[in-house]
């Protein structure tokens, strides 16, 4: 690397080395309880963050997430048009500026006939941090219909890069003590019907958060 300049990535699996897997309408949700519990406070070198992640679902109450158990709670059972608000609360408690990149990594559908993930979107396509939207840039703005359904613009598939990941944000500046909310809602499709969909899964690997500074 040139100079000072350091890449810093965590291991904030938020035990979501395990896989995040999200039915469609018709499937019973099917994802392992069994994960290590890691602690979300990691340092890092010289970087050490605070890391709260909560999912709320359909206005319900913030769950706070930290194991896989919690994740089978919040997504058992996923219908048309269920709404799932994520909030990512990060506190850089070391003793310099950084810069964060924040990333869902391998989004991928598995167990139905069509790609799941043209029915799963973010709203409007809008990253909020503290309280002030990004909006993604979708992979294309062509109308897509599949089987009579007219696919949302921001539907996960059309925002995933080459690794089917996602950037949710990228280069946010955060001071010393300082702390940022991200937020963004994903929801069901509710125009959902084809048969094609039945007991579909999208799956994310992990969320991934980059320290950079320079």
């Amino acid at each position: 690397m040139k100079g000072n300049k350091k890449l810093i990535e965590s291991v904030i699996f938020l035990a979501l080395t395990v896989l995040l897997l999200i039915t469609s309408t018709f499937a019973w949700f099917t994802f392992s309880n069994q994960a290590d519990v890691e602690d979300l406070v990691i340092p890092i070198g010289n970087f050490e963050v605070d890391v709260n992640i909560t999912i709320s679902k359909n206005d319900g109450d913030p769950i706070a997430v930290s194991t896989a158990e919690d994740m089978y709670t919040i997504f058992n059972n996923a219908v048309p048009n269920d709404k799932y608000e994520f909030n990512i609360n990060i506190k850089n408690q070391s003793n310099t500026k950084v810069l964060i990149i924040l990333r869902m990594e391998n989004i991928e559908s598995v167990n139905s006939t069509l790609d799941i993930r043209n029915v799963f979107y973010i709203a409007e396509g809008n990253v909020l941090a503290n309280g002030q939207a990004t909006k993604l840039e979708p992979n294309s703005t062509e109308e897509e219909i599949v089987h009579g359904q007219v696919l949302n613009l921001y539907r996960l598939n059309n925002l995933t890069d080459h690794n089917n990941s996602i950037t949710l944000y990228k280069d946010y500046p955060l001071e010393i003590d300082e702390e940022v909310n991200f937020t963004f809602t994903i929801f069901y499709d509710h125009t959902t019907e084809h048969i094609g969909y039945q007991n579909g899964m999208f799956r994310i690997k992990r969320f991934y958060i980059y320290f950079n500074t320079k």
